[in-house]
């Protein structure tokens, strides 16, 4: 019988996170609802302008990101991704009118860029990789690895809320064959404005 594995976290914590096991995944009662890399940030930018002083407040998000089942048989690699989002809101007219930000991602528990790894529990690890919208693997910039950006464009009318959105691809290479178990991993995302 196939492996196969299920995306579940243990109450307060945000990691990836994979279930293998033997049969059926979804029970009734199993909470089934993934976290990934959720994170909010909240930050105030200066900006000198005339003399005076401008504030953007910005918030970071992001999704969950589950990989759903993983079947090593499957000779295909297993694929998922999930929005990060960040948004800013002017507080003053002298706020700039555009945000740039740049995304970096940590390696996680396998402190690796190039084998990302999932550790199982009880035992066992899943590798997988995250990577940009354009296809790179997503790191903070070192060992091969780039970082992702964007700009948002905020509104005219003070107060409200711009928001650019970036997407996280991650794979998870076939072929492996990992014991049964739940695997999660936790990456940090670091924002710099």
């Amino acid at each position: 019988m196939p492996l196969s594995t299920s995306r579940t976290a243990p109450p307060g914590t945000d990691p990836i996170c994979c279930r293998a096991e033997e049969g059926p995944i979804d029970q009734p009662g199993t909470p089934t609802a993934p976290t990934w890399f959720r994170s909010a940030l909240a930050l105030a930018l200066l900006a000198a302008g005339g003399g005076a002083q401008a504030a953007v407040t910005c918030l970071l998000s992001a999704a969950p990101l589950s990989f759903g089942t993983y079947d090593a048989a499957r000779l295909t690699p297993t694929t998922a991704s999930a929005p990060i989002s960040v948004s800013c809101r002017a507080t003053s007219l002298l706020d700039p009118l555009t945000v740039p930000f740049q995304v970096a991602l940590g390696a996680g528990q396998g402190g690796s860029y190039a084998v990302q790894a999932m550790l199982g529990n009880p035992s066992g690890r899943l590798n997988y990789g995250l990577f940009t919208p354009l296809g790179a693997r997503w790191g903070d910039g070192s060992a091969g690895t780039a970082t992702a950006g964007g700009t948002v464009l905020l509104p005219s009318v003070l107060g409200s809320l711009g928001t650019a959105l970036l997407t996280v691809n991650g794979v998870i290479p076939a072929g492996q064959r990992p014991f049964a178990g739940t695997y999660s991993d936790t990456v940090t995302i670091t924002v710099e404005f």
